[in-house]
């Protein structure tokens, strides 16, 4: 199973649910999974160090191969093909998750000093600690708001380029993301909705700036990449495995194609209820954790009795003094309305209540 967040948990439950079997954990990344909420506030800082980014909690009896990526599947052989630094060898499997998702940059990416990606924990810890720096973060999505509000709170000059009309349109619905847009530019964030980066220019190994689609030069000092997710299944092709944005799996998260594979977290999209059996990924933290639970109950109880997702996605978080909360899928709401709730001893809150959902996601 995948060595992220979903495949930590999913182990747990395993070994919470009895299973006494034996438990490989394969990951690409050489440390053990860790906490992506503080990577795009306190680590960016320094507030918070590499070793407070850890998972909490032991799983007993866990072969973790880290620095190990898979790249093939023997569904028949029940084998994985597993490349680390020794070359390919196979294991065996009883049962397979899921692996982790690759972060797609859709541009340019991190490699250059002062090019850095909140998904990752590979760049040095602190890169927005004083003085002020010129700060481009690339994607105005959820992390990206993140980012570039910790960014300019610690007095960096920071913009944001996002290809879409509104930002975080899509994740928290338009109302949101609308009131959202002001207090980014009320903070003082130079925000180009309908932009494109085209370019990160460098000189030898260091960041100078990113060059727009419309030709315009943005000097910077660091460039964030905070363009999305891309699934990583290209090692599933050839398995007989449906893949589709990600591994297509059934509402009890078992795999199309096979009863031996189930999926949770970042990289599987499953039919939801709410959307009248369309399927959808769905890549936050709290539905993870619920995925890896439901996975596990799954893989050990089989088909037959196996439960179907049910359980509306969630998240939260808190930009720019604004503790924002949503439930299920607002971006597909006919309509909206925010609600602000001030208070002098609390973050002030930004809620979207939406009246019904579309019959099938955007595209």
């Amino acid at each position: 199973m995948g060595g992220s967040l979903a495949g930590h948990h999913a182990a747990a439950c395993l070994r919470g649910l009895g299973f006494d079997g034996s438990l490989v954990v394969l990951g690409d990344e050489r440390h053990r999974p860790y906490d992506r909420y503080p990577l795009s506030k306190g680590f960016l800082t320094g507030e918070t160090q590499r070793r407070e980014l850890d998972v909490a909690g032991e799983v007993p009896d866990v072969v973790r191969r880290l620095g190990a990526r898979a790249t093939g599947v023997d569904l028949a052989g029940r084998a994985v093909v597993v490349e680390d630094g020794n070359g390919s060898s196979s294991t065996d499997w009883s049962s397979l998750q899921g692996p982790t998702a690759r972060r797609g940059l859709g541009g340019p990416g991190p490699g250059r000093l002062g090019a850095a990606d909140p998904r990752g924990r590979h760049q040095a810890p602190g890169p927005l600690r004083a003085p002020a720096r010129r700060v481009v973060v690339v994607g105005g999505g959820l992390i990206g708001a993140e980012v570039a509000a910790t960014a300019v709170e610690h007095g960096h000059h920071t913009t944001i380029v996002d290809p879409s009309d509104v930002p975080t349109g899509r994740t928290l619905g338009r109302a949101v993301a609308e009131h959202l847009l002001t207090l980014h530019r009320a903070a003082g964030i130079d925000v180009r909705p309908r932009t494109r980066v085209r370019d990160l220019e460098t000189s030898g190994r260091l960041v100078r700036g990113v060059t727009l689609d419309d030709g315009t030069r943005l000097p910077a000092d660091l460039v964030v990449m905070a363009t999305g997710t891309q699934p990583n299944v290209e090692w599933l092709d050839g398995s007989g495995l449906r893949l589709a944005d990600g591994l297509d799996c059934r509402a009890t998260l078992h795999a199309v194609g096979s009863d031996r594979v189930v999926g949770a977290g970042d990289v599987f999209r499953a039919p939801h209820p709410l959307l009248g059996g369309e399927s959808v990924r769905m890549e936050h933290w709290a539905s993870t954790r619920r995925q890896a639970a439901l996975a596990a109950e799954n893989m050990l109880g089989g088909p037959a009795s196996a439960r179907p997702l049910t359980e509306l996605p969630e998240f939260g978080t808190t930009i720019h003094g604004a503790r924002i909360r949503a439930v299920g899928f607002p971006q597909l709401a006919d309509r909206g309305r925010v609600v602000w709730a001030p208070s002098r001893t609390e973050p002030r809150w930004c809620d979207s209540f939406a009246d019904r959902p579309r019959s099938r996601p955007s595209r």
